[in-house]
């Protein structure tokens, strides 16, 4: 019987970077999707980890999981210091479809965010998200405000990015 065709010809390195990069997109997906699309991504997370753990142990190669600076260094790769993360999609459809969604809930009501008033950095939450046209409104001295996704900063908190 003839073994299925790989949908990825990539060197092990690159695609050992790609799955830890995937593992990343799907745990902060995780923790901002509502259920029952957190647990898909929890799944999807389980099967990521233990694709990575296999390839690492197989390969002596350090991990997301095994080294706090590889860690580190994907996390800092994922976040930007303003907007949205550098999510990883398939193909052009999921960026379509899942970007529309990750906009959504990355910026979602009542997400903490900062933003730098003329140097000053302020912190406030989300009033609303208007996905399609990647605005958010904040209240500042009781004033109604919108910025740009590119203006804003989420606030980081451990438990979005503890997956170690």
């Amino acid at each position: 019987m003839d073994k299925p065709e790989k949908s990825r010809n990539l060197p092990i390195s690159e695609y050992y970077t790609i799955l830890q990069q995937e593992f990343i997109s799907y745990f902060i997906r995780s923790k901002i999707y509502p259920e029952p699309y957190a647990d898909k991504y929890r799944d999807y997370c389980v099967k990521k980890k233990d694709k990575i753990e296999k390839i690492g142990l197989k390969n002596s190669l350090p991990s997301v999981f095994s080294s706090v600076t590889i860690r580190e260094k994907y996390l800092k790769r994922f976040f930007n210091k303003k907007g949205l993360p550098n999510f990883e999609y398939r193909d052009d459809e999921s960026v379509r479809i899942m970007g529309y969604w990750d906009r959504v809930y990355w910026f979602s009501k009542g997400t903490p965010i900062r933003i730098d008033l003329g140097g000053e950095p302020f912190s406030s939450e989300v009033k609303l998200n208007v996905p399609k046209q990647e605005l958010l409104k904040v209240v500042i001295d009781n004033l109604e405000v919108e910025f740009k996704y590119s203006e804003i900063s989420r606030l980081i908190t451990n438990s979005l990015i503890d997956f170690s």
